[in-house]
């Protein structure tokens, strides 16, 4: 099958990176291509989530945008039977390394040269998105909401992003992105919604599969704010319970903040 964004409400397929959502439902984008996960097709010369990049889209599987994101540590607490995984160890300090390094591989492959692109984030993302940027030599702003917090000011800052706070909601934020992209010839890369940014989230369930020996845990805690990650998951073990690799998906749990806004 060929590799397509196709509407995961409605079915209309989208151009990629063109079409952040879809045009005609508002419905999200998904990749849609052949693949099956195999233990033998696992590249373990590679000691990044690259490794796994037989199992990711096609426009993934070359050239890869990397800082070398991915393969963190799976630690043993010391409590019996519970594990941590080491993401603050990607490249930026967070999960979002995997989804960024995703999608600015796609959109090298797909899309060749760019003016630049344009991200919103409360942080995290926003300091990832620029600090790919800044290695692939490509002009990025950032926005982020007034009450972002001023180490990640600083972060984005110092990959020479340029970053605009906006006050009001998040989805204020992300409206003041897509009309500044669109003004300014940019490409917006609003990783919520970008469906090659959750592809990329897949690597982490299949790196807790590999480190466990092909028995993941009964239950999985995760942060969770947009859901990139928990979606990623989610994905990522469905291919190998498809795959026969897995029995089932283990219980995953998203956690938040109870007043996160």
């Amino acid at each position: 099958m060929e590799e397509q964004i196709v509407c995961y409400s409605c079915g209309e397929v989208l151009k990629p990176f063109d079409e952040w959502r879809c045009g005609r439902c508002g419905g999200p984008g998904v990749v849609a291509y052949s693949r099956e996960f195999s233990v033998s097709k696992i590249r373990q010369h590679e000691k990044n989530m690259w490794r796994y990049r037989d199992f990711l889209p096609p426009s993934m599987r070359k050239h890869p945008v990397t800082l070398g994101e991915g393969h963190t540590p799976l630690v043993h607490a010391p409590t019996p039977n519970i594990y941590f995984k080491l993401e603050y160890l990607n490249p930026t300090g967070s999960f979002k390394d995997r989804g960024t390094a995703a999608m600015m591989t796609s959109l090298r492959n797909i899309l060749g040269n760019l003016r630049g692109v344009c991200e919103d984030s409360s942080g995290n993302a926003g300091a990832s998105v620029a600090a790919y940027c800044a290695f692939m030599g490509l002009p990025c702003v950032i926005f982020g909401g007034g009450s972002m917090v001023s180490e990640k000011v600083l972060q984005v800052r110092m990959y020479g992003a340029e970053l605009r706070l906006v006050e009001g909601s998040r989805q204020k934020v992300e409206e003041e992105a897509v009309n500044y992209a669109e003004r300014n010839g940019l490409l917006y890369v609003g990783h919520t919604w970008n469906p090659y940014f959750i592809e990329g989230m897949k690597t982490v369930a299949y790196e807790i599969a590999e480190q466990t020996g092909w028995n993941p845990p009964d239950i999985i805690y995760l942060p969770v704010s947009a859901g990139t990650l928990l979606l990623g998951l989610i994905k990522g073990f469905r291919d190998m319970v498809e795959a026969g690799v897995l029995e089932k998906i283990p219980r995953i749990v998203a956690v938040q903040p109870q007043l996160n806004a």
